[in-house]
Formats: C-alpha cells, structure tokens, sequence
C-alpha cells in the first residue's frame, strides 16, 4: 500500500464521517438525546483527527512526486493541480481539525453536565458544516490530479476534452 493508495482510502472519512455526524448532533440537540449527541460528537471527532492521516500520506504521496516515483503515471500538465490541491489543504484543513477540537470538547462536556454539552453542540453542528464545505473544496482539487476531465482550463493549463469537443464542433 503506498502513501497515494492510503490518502485516497483516508481522505473520504473526514468528509462523508463528519458529514454525516451532523444528524445525530442535531437530533441529539433537539430531542435532548444524550445518548444520540454521544455518537454524533464521537463520529465528528473520530473522523476530523483522521485528518492527520490524510495530511501526512498526502505529504508523503507529494514527495513522491517531487522525487520522480510517481510522475510517470500523471500527465505533464499536473504540476498546477498538484499545487492548488497543497495549498487548499494546508489552508483549509485547519477548519476540519478545528471541528474535530470542537468535537472532542463537545463530547467532554456532554459526558460531565448534559446542558453544557448540548449548548456546545450547537457550534461543534455549526463547525461540521463548514468542515464539511472546506474538506469537499480540497477534495475538488485533489480529484483533479488525475481526472484531467474534471480539471477546468485555468486550473490545469490546458483544454479540458469538453472544451476541445466543443471547438471541433463550432469547425465543423
């Protein structure tokens, strides 16, 4: 298994774990379920941390590439969707990590005084949903790497196969 294989295995559980974990907090907030908060927080937390892992095979995968490993398996034109796809996980991971801290803090709350969690629950539902927007921004780009369809004109630095349809057709 290399550090390619395991980020693309990782990377899904922080967006579908956190994702889902939304429901049962909300559930939980409004039918006063403890025990339903409970799954939902443990869910929340569970999946953000594995943001750690998804971070560093994703580190290892790019030194790969950087090294020459894996580069003959990705087109020429990769290198600029590589790029965006680090730099939106640096910057925007610190969201899912902060929800996955919310989460825990949540869960110990709940687990102590019941009302505290179920007050704290409101923001960790709150920072899910924006983990949850962050983690499906850097997974776009991520997809991109070697789904040159998916890859726009200004993201990739050529013509997508759409576009070149589209221009054969307009000749014709």
């Amino acid at each position: 298994m290399t550090p390619e294989h395991l980020h693309l295995a990782l990377n899904h559980f922080p967006i579908i774990g956190i994702a889902c974990a939304i429901f049962p907090i909300l559930v939980g907030i409004i039918f006063k379920s403890k025990s339903t908060l409970v799954v939902g927080l443990v869910i929340a937390a569970v999946c953000g941390w594995t943001t750690l892992l998804v971070m560093s095979t994703g580190e290892e995968a790019s030194e790969r590439y950087e090294e020459g490993v894996i580069r003959p398996f990705l087109d020429a034109n990769v290198g600029a969707v590589l790029e965006t796809h680090e730099e939106r996980a640096e910057t925007w991971s610190k969201a899912i990590y902060a929800a996955a801290a919310l989460a825990t803090i949540g869960l110990g709350l709940t687990l102590w005084k019941f009302e505290f969690g179920r007050m704290a629950s409101v923001v960790v539902a709150l920072a899910c949903m924006c983990a949850v927007s962050a983690a499906v921004w850097i997974a776009d780009s991520g997809g991109k790497i070697r789904r040159v369809d998916f890859r726009d004109t200004a993201l990739a630095g050529q013509t997508s196969p759409a576009a070149t349809t589209k221009k054969v057709e307009k000749d014709d």
